[in-house]
């Protein structure tokens, strides 16, 4: 059975930005991000591997003490356990997937 699921039906995740859970089970788990202009999610760990995928705008990634700019279509790999964060720096909306491989 194909399931299919939508941005205006996924499920909100708890963040104080825009962020929607769009494909869950036990391996894996994808989130789209929206970051507006000037904000960010504060450096955070989390006990699983992550790929960040920018669909559109860009912003700055900062893991652990390195912070670097990322554009629209590049992808970054982040080690579990090290700190993450993002901002978003640009006059324009930052768009992120958010691919958590949560079975290891």
């Amino acid at each position: 059975m194909i399931n299919i699921t939508t941005y205006e039906n996924a499920s909100q995740v708890r963040f104080d930005i825009e962020a929607k859970k769009m494909f869950s089970n036990n391996k894996v788990e994808l989130i789209k991000l929206i970051l507006k202009p000037g904000e960010e999610i504060g450096l955070h760990k989390n006990p699983f591997d992550v790929i960040f995928y920018v669909v559109f705008g860009k912003g700055v990634l900062t893991v652990e003490s390195e912070s670097i700019q990322v554009l629209a279509n590049s992808t970054v790999f982040v080690d579990q356990n090290s700190l993450r964060g993002w901002k978003n720096n640009s006059e324009n909306l930052l768009e992120l997937l958010v691919v958590k491989l949560i079975g290891n």
